[in-house]
């Protein structure tokens, strides 16, 4: 029996669902009544707005709670439990894009809300109060949401399935690589969509940059709701219940579809003021296909579970005595805990400290743009996606990828701090708030690494090691030739140009001697790439996979560094650099799949 005696009737879950639900109803009817408030107000005039737009917000919005309670009228908790979480979660970075309407309204670009005809200044009105506190209600809703699905882990039948080797298996197992991978995919081509312009402007009054260039609320904004969007994926993938893995992707999906959509709806219905921004392409597909394969992962379950398992896969693993074992697998799941929260915590520092000034200059002069903060923000991100280890079910398959996937923030404010350095040099500049927390969020990733790597020995020391394990020929001709390719990427430059002042530049090489700063953090790089190949082709198939999943998200990083540094440049051009990274990060992933499904 899997619920205690201690714990609650299984008939009080259904008041705290509803409550969710009702709590759900209520911030989605304060959205899309929002801009029937009028969200901002001007001494100018009238001010319009794109229904059409705000039609589409309204109906995506009261889409979620709506699915949840017919799911509480089929007596499906925990479905509507996942549909409220999955969907909060998208809210969480909403919030955080809502306070835009306080700062800059006029630079906020929500046309379902209001169409601003001119450069004048507005003030937010009661429909800026609505949004926001709708979206916040949103959350609570989630919150709540987590705590019906929490109570219906405990019941019996939660996890179950018709083949036994399939019970209390991670979603991401039972569903197959394929189809884990493709949700992966999904979810980061939105997560690049929301970082990318929403919005192609013809008009002079709308500004629609990149939302890594934009103010801070709107940037802010942006990261949080990718890096929720992650979260949501490998807490989905790590669920031992279908149901709910289907429940939040759907959720985040249909609540992206609103964000996106809206996004879409209003440019066209703009005429020939705005157009649809790429950003917004990518995100709008990613979240249609991520609908889709949530509605295939109940299928796909269903499929798998009339296949016996292979004899390898089903063989158990040699266990130690009892009294051991349980405090090897406390000793276990400590380090892997800490090391998921030292990985949020890093991640989120290094956020923050991208987000804040970085360099304190006199009054009246412009603090220089340093890029290298956008490239922090993408590590931060995937860094944070290490909540997965704070999940019993996908914390041993997860603690490699972290193991190498720390490496990214600080290789990444590294050329921040050489410029923040060099700077700082000048007259009357000294350092500002957000070098120290980079600073510190690198120290935290480093901490990380070192509890990775425990966590990494402690489940060595469970393992029979007596007999040596045959190397993969296969792995490790794709992970060697793969990191020779990174390797070489590194040591090119990523990107070259022309600046503002006529002069010609190239990103990081090894060509440049002495080296950088920079430089000596594509060495490590190197080293990183070389010895991750290494241990995959000695290690066991999905251990190495991982590890070579987590390299290949570093190389993701390496790669990012040059559309979102080389944008200070007049006229640029790819480099060498993107090209052998590419072809480096095509075969280390080929070699990822092909330990993952070995059985070794």
């Amino acid at each position: 029996m899997r619920r205690r005696l201690d714990d609650p009737a299984p008939g009080d879950g259904r008041t705290s669902a509803w409550l969710a639900v009702a709590v759900a109803f209520v911030g989605a009817g304060a959205v899309a009544l929002a801009p029937l408030l009028g969200a901002v107000r001007s001494d100018t005039g009238d001010l319009t707005r794109i229904a059409a737009a705000g039609l589409w917000s309204g109906v995506f919005v009261l889409a979620i709670p709506l699915a949840a309670a017919f799911a509480l009228v089929w007596r499906a908790r925990a479905l509507a439990g996942a549909l409220l979480a999955g969907a909060g979660a998208v809210a969480l970075g909403s919030v955080v894009s809502d306070t835009q309407l306080f700062a800059d309204a006029l630079d906020a670009n929500r046309f379902e809300l209001f169409l601003p005809a001119d450069a004048s200044v507005v003030e937010p009105a009661a429909g800026s109060v609505a949004v926001l506190a709708g979206h916040a209600l949103l959350v609570v809703a989630a919150v709540a949401g987590i705590v019906v699905v929490q109570r219906c882990s405990l019941a019996d039948g939660y996890g179950t399935a018709r083949d036994p080797d399939q019970v209390d298996r991670p979603t991401g197992g039972r569903i197959g690589f394929g189809l884990a991978a493709c949700v992966v995919l999904a979810g980061v081509a939105v997560a690049g969509g929301l970082v990318g312009p929403a919005f192609d402007s013809h008009d002079p009054v709308i500004l629609a940059s990149a939302v890594l260039s934009a103010d801070t609320a709107m940037a802010a904004g942006a990261a949080v709701t990718a890096a929720a969007l992650l979260v949501v994926i490998a807490a989905a993938l790590a669920s031992i219940e279908p149901t709910v893995a289907a429940g939040a992707l759907a959720g985040a999906a249909v609540a992206l579809l609103g964000v996106v959509g809206t996004r879409w709806v209003a440019a066209l219905s703009a005429g020939d003021r705005i157009g649809v921004g790429t950003g917004t392409v990518w995100a709008a597909a990613g979240a249609l296909a991520l609908a889709l394969l949530a509605a295939a992962i109940p299928v796909a379950v269903r499929l798998r579970d009339r296949v016996p398992a292979p004899a390898a896969e089903a063989a158990p693993l040699p266990s130690p005595s009892p009294a051991d074992g349980d405090v090897a697998h406390r000793r276990r799941g400590r380090l892997h805990a800490l090391a998921g929260a030292a990985g949020i915590v890093s991640g989120v520092l290094a956020a923050v400290g991208a987000l804040l000034p970085q360099l304190t200059v006199p009054a009246g002069v412009e603090a220089p743009a340093l890029v290298g903060t956008r490239v922090v923000l993408v590590a931060a991100t995937v860094v944070v996606a290490s909540i997965p280890l704070l999940l019993s079910e996908l914390a041993a398959p997860a603690r490699p990828v972290l193991a190498v996937v720390w490496l990214a923030i600080p290789l990444s404010v590294v050329p921040v701090t050489y410029s923040v350095l060099v700077a700082a040099d000048l007259p009357d500049v000294t350092i500002a708030a957000g070098a120290l927390v980079l600073w510190a969020s690198s120290v935290g990733a480093v901490a990380t690494g070192i509890l990775a790597w425990l966590a990494g020995s402690a489940e060595r020391d469970e393992l029979d090691t007596s007999e040596e394990r045959p190397v993969d020929r296969t792995v490790a001709w794709l992970a060697g030739a793969g990191a020779l390719a990174a390797a070489l990427g590194a040591a090119l430059p990523l990107h070259s140009g022309t600046t503002a002042a006529g002069s010609s530049f190239h990103a990081t090489s090894f060509a440049d001697l002495p080296w950088s700063p920079d430089a000596w953090g594509h060495v490590v790089a190197c080293v990183t790439y070389a010895v991750v190949a290494v241990v995959a082709a000695h290690a066991r198939g999905p251990r190495g996979g991982a590890l070579l999943f987590g390299a290949a998200t570093l190389l993701v990083v390496q790669i990012a560094a040059s559309p979102l540094t080389r944008t200070v440049l007049v006229e640029s051009s790819v480099g060498p650099g993107v090209v052998a990274s590419a072809v480096g990060l095509l075969l280390i992933v080929a070699a990822a799949t092909v330990a993952t499904r070995s059985s070794r």
